[in-house]
């Protein structure tokens, strides 16, 4: 149907920008991304998407490395944040 994600997702991978402009494993790593978003939401009208709905998506996907250095540091923030206003400035700066 015209003006879904659907279409857009279609449109976009038979263009020459994703066929004749993207290496085969980009096209590739990008078709999978694409047709889990499509499964996903295919039906909704990309019109209406907001930018709290890109931020949602992407959220998650930060790397494993930097979840596990995000947790330590929370971790830290709570064993230090009744010290010193040094020790909270230092894992602020970890975050």
């Amino acid at each position: 149907m015209s003006g879904t994600i659907n279409a857009a997702i279609l449109a976009y991978k038979k263009s020459k920008a994703f066929t004749d402009g993207l290496a085969p494993a980009t096209q590739s790593m990008r078709s999978a991304i694409l047709e889990r978003w499509r499964a996903e939401d295919g039906e909704k009208r990309i019109g209406l998407i907001q930018r709290h709905h890109i931020v949602n998506m992407l959220e998650p996907s930060i790397s494993f490395g930097t979840y596990i250095q995000r947790m330590q540091a929370m971790k830290q923030w709570e064993q230090l944040k009744s010290k010193t206003q040094s020790g909270v400035r230092s894992c602020v700066r970890l975050l």
